[in-house]
């Protein structure tokens, strides 16, 4: 086994560590907007109306609006402020940030759909 000690890791290492980091936690908000997107779509009386067309895009909409608040109110799951594009000075491009976050958000939810869809087909 290999021991690094904390003098040795190096700045590269440290980039990469909080890259993956990131990449985690992101993950992990997804699946939670996921699981909260498949709960709202199984509320009994509700379900045969968000499982249409316009469900779907009312569905999406939800869940971009909170991650849209998630990545407002929780700068690390924002993108580029992760990697250290951006600073908190410039508020353009932190407001682009926390859009590209959002929306980056809302569609790693929706992987996580077409992930689970695809498991359930393989399974059966």
């Amino acid at each position: 086994m290999h021991w690094t000690y904390l003098a040795q890791i190096t700045a590269f290492d440290r980039y990469w560590d909080s890259v993956a980091l990131f990449g985690l936690r992101f993950a992990l908000v997804a699946l939670g907007l996921y699981l909260a997107m498949q709960a709202i779509s199984h509320i009994p009386y509700l379900s045969r109306y968000l499982n249409a067309t316009w469900g779907q895009l009312i569905l999406f909409l939800f869940l971009f609006c909170l991650a849209f608040l998630l990545t407002f109110w929780q700068p690390p799951l924002r993108f580029f402020h992760s990697l250290g594009v951006v600073d908190a000075d410039s508020t353009l491009l932190v407001w682009l940030d926390i859009v590209v976050s959002a929306l980056a958000l809302s569609r790693s939810g929706q992987i996580w759909h077409y992930l689970f869809r695809w498991l359930d087909r393989r399974s059966a």
